[in-house]
């Protein structure tokens, strides 16, 4: 395969073939962070003259770090520092649940409905639609990553596991995995990498997996197989890639 890359201000791009989208998410109209497998950030909608008029605001009673995510019965669900809350369209409470989330990423949901998060606790969480717990699964570090659901139901996320220290123990790095769980929970197989992964996986052609740790931008098959690996030359962990339909996967840097 030909890479080409090319930086453009603070975006680098990676020109590769076609895409197409996984399916794993609820059919609804933003089941995930960034609203799709390939992390567009594109509605389908045409909002035409909506000017972001203000419809409706409910306490969650609690900080708010990660975006809202949309079932396919229109249901809101809303995870803050203390719970995970549901709302309907019209802004009502339908239930709230303890669960502790915090700061990690986003909630998904599930083609079969269910939503799946990160608690406080390193341990990524899978709950129905009316808040009931289904399963866990325990880490030994925290997560920013924003779940990635595969069209075979498999969930790909990364996480932050262990400091590494140097002989003197003067300094040390962190490092990462990206796992892959089967959709009852239970763990298909993890790659760890060198630094803190901070940004959320996606997907393109072939199911193949895009994920961002440290300078680099790393292609796997869902088997967890590298197939290539990218040196952007600036640091781009924490920037969740973006894959068009043209193939174009974009991703942001910071220069250190």
């Amino acid at each position: 395969m030909t890479i080409r890359v090319a930086v453009m201000g603070l975006v680098i791009l990676i020109l590769v073939c076609p895409v197409v989208m996984g399916a794993g998410f609820a059919d609804s109209d933003w089941p995930c962070y960034k609203g799709n497998a390939r992390r567009t950030g594109l509605s389908s909608h045409d909002f035409g003259d909506n000017l972001g008029r203000e419809n409706w605001v409910r306490n969650v009673g609690g900080s708010v770090y990660t975006t809202p995510v949309i079932g396919p019965d229109g249901t809101i669900y809303v995870m803050s520092s203390y719970s995970m809350q549901a709302f309907d369209a019209q802004g009502n409470q339908l239930w709230a649940k303890p669960w502790m989330s915090g700061d990690s990423g986003s909630p998904v949901i599930t083609d079969n409905g269910d939503i799946i998060f990160m608690r406080y606790d390193y341990t990524m969480t899978c709950i129905d639609t009316e808040g009931n717990f289904q399963w866990a699964f325990n880490l030994t570090g925290k997560t920013y990553s924003s779940s990635l659901i595969g069209n075979d139901g498999t969930i790909y996320f990364g996480s932050r596991d262990y400091k590494v220290w140097d002989v003197e123990r003067t300094s040390y790095e962190w490092t990462s995995s990206l796992y892959a769980l089967n959709s009852d929970g239970t763990m298909k197989w993890n790659k760890t990498f060198v630094r803190t992964i901070s940004s959320s996986p996606a997907m393109g052609q072939g199911n193949t997996i895009y994920i961002t740790h440290d300078r680099n931008l790393t292609a796997l098959n869902q088997n967890g197989n590298v197939l290539w690996e990218a040196n952007m030359g600036y640091y781009v962990g924490a920037s969740t890639p973006a894959v068009a339909p043209d193939g174009t996967i974009s991703v942001s840097y910071t220069h250190l």
